[in-house]
């Protein structure tokens, strides 16, 4: 995501953070109540969710299952993202979406980038993840905060911030989308773990 894009996106419901993280910068942007979910949204992707697979975690109580990109939160998410000038045609392109299910007890994930922290180094353009909480208690962390979600809001961050799936103590049901860039080419299912000293 750009980060002028990001710096564009002043509206009252947007939020932009920055932070020193071991000398990289954090950025994230939160859109709040950025999309309408409905009851009968949130029993849809989560039972969808169940037909999906384990991934990525200490345990196996993380799954995941794929989302089409005609999905109506999916869309009304990218229309969001546009209007906030988030998301930008020819620099932007949506790579995919996924449903996330993270059971009662889930640990949280190792330290982690979405994509190849080299290879964004100093690109002024970057792809970026997206976590759409459908429900209320919805988290982000990142080595220096938790970003608390409610049903609607809409969290930005950059492909090579560190990061962690959180731990839930009760179970969560929330979108993760992927935003592409031109001559970024995203390996599906990869993480790159980071080693943090103090965390």
């Amino acid at each position: 995501m750009s980060r002028g894009a990001r710096h564009g996106a002043s509206t009252s419901d947007s939020r932009r953070d920055s932070a020193s993280v071991d000398g990289a910068i954090e950025m994230v942007t939160v859109v709040k109540s950025g999309v309408t979910v409905h009851a009968r949204d949130v029993e849809r992707l989560y039972r969808h969710s169940l037909k999906g697979r384990s991934i990525f975690n200490p345990d196996n109580l993380r799954k995941q299952a794929p989302l089409r990109r005609t999905n109506r939160i999916v869309r009304d998410v990218v229309q969001c993202m546009r209007e906030r000038n988030l998301l930008q045609d020819g620099c932007h392109t949506l790579g995919g979406a996924v449903v996330l299910h993270s059971l009662a007890g889930c640990k949280q994930q190792s330290w982690h980038t979405d994509w190849d922290p080299a290879e964004l180094h100093r690109m002024s353009h970057k792809p970026f993840g997206v976590i759409v909480a459908i429900e209320d208690g919805t988290r982000f962390v990142t080595p220096k905060r938790s970003y608390a979600l409610n049903r609607g809001d809409i969290l930005c961050f950059d492909g090579d911030e560190v990061h962690a799936g959180a731990k839930y103590d009760a179970a969560n049901t929330r979108i993760h989308m992927y935003v592409d860039v031109p001559h970024v080419k995203r390996r599906r299912d990869r993480t790159w773990i980071v080693e943090m000293a103090n965390t």
